[in-house]
């Protein structure tokens, strides 16, 4: 079983080295370098089968005993513009299918965690809140915030007919389903847009989109979800060491 990954020059990576326990789980925030990590685990996987095929058994020793990984190897690799949200767990046996490829990608049901984010209900709230947050920021002490939550809520119901429209014109799709790309394609510049009406700085760019979790109503948690999250709580608690 692979207990270690030592990546260096790669993408993002100058040198970095990866403890790789019994399971394995990679949480941070977008561009942190998750699908890096994989990538370099993946064409490790790729360079050494080539590597054993170009052998073919052999034991002796070559002139020139490496092997080319190139761009193409690189694209054929999972990333984030897969069609779904991918986890990856390093098997220390044959896979389910009879393979000898130590990697099993298990597919969620929707492209990324922003789509699981992304309703009417979750982005109203938004509004609502931070609206209320602002005022009473700008203005101690009691005092009426409604005027300003109907402000805000109805820029962002305007803001989202306006951005759902022109990703319609574009072929991109609905960001209420499960296949569009959001973070990019829906909620940067919904939220650009928002904040240019309110005629203030942008205060959720794509690394602050987890903050829209707070504000997902109960009724509309997603049951994969939860089943995802319990699955995670307990491979982090079968991870923990004594």
């Amino acid at each position: 079983m692979l207990t270690n990954l030592v990546i260096r020059n790669f993408k993002r990576f100058d040198h970095v080295e990866i403890e790789l326990g019994d399971p394995v789980l990679f949480i941070g925030p977008n561009n942190w370098g998750k699908t890096s990590a994989m990538q370099a685990l993946a064409l490790w996987n790729a360079g050494l089968k080539r590597w054993n095929a170009r052998r073919g058994g052999s034991t002796g020793p070559e002139k020139r005993p490496g092997v080319t990984v190139n761009r193409r190897d690189l694209v054929a690799v999972p990333t984030p513009a897969a069609n779904l949200l991918r986890a990856v767990v390093i098997l220390d046996e044959p896979a389910a299918d009879g393979s000898d490829d130590p990697f099993e990608f298990l597919s969620w049901n929707r492209r990324e965690i922003e789509n699981y984010l992304c309703s009417r209900a979750t982005l109203a709230s938004y509004a609502a809140a931070t609206a209320e947050t602002h005022i009473r920021s700008v203005h101690p002490g009691p005092i009426f915030v409604g005027p300003e939550i109907e402000r805000r809520t109805a820029a962002m119901t305007e803001v989202i007919g306006e951005v759902e429209a022109a990703m319609t014109t574009l072929g991109r799709g609905s960001p209420w389903g499960g296949d569009t790309k959001v973070s990019d394609d829906f909620l940067t510049p919904l939220f650009e847009a928002y904040y240019k009406r309110l005629d203030l700085p942008n205060l959720m760019r794509k690394t602050n989109f987890h903050v829209l979790a707070d504000h997902v109503p109960d009724d509309e948690i997603d049951p994969e979800i939860i089943e995802k999250l319990d699955a995670i709580a307990r491979t982090e608690a079968a991870a923990v060491r004594p």
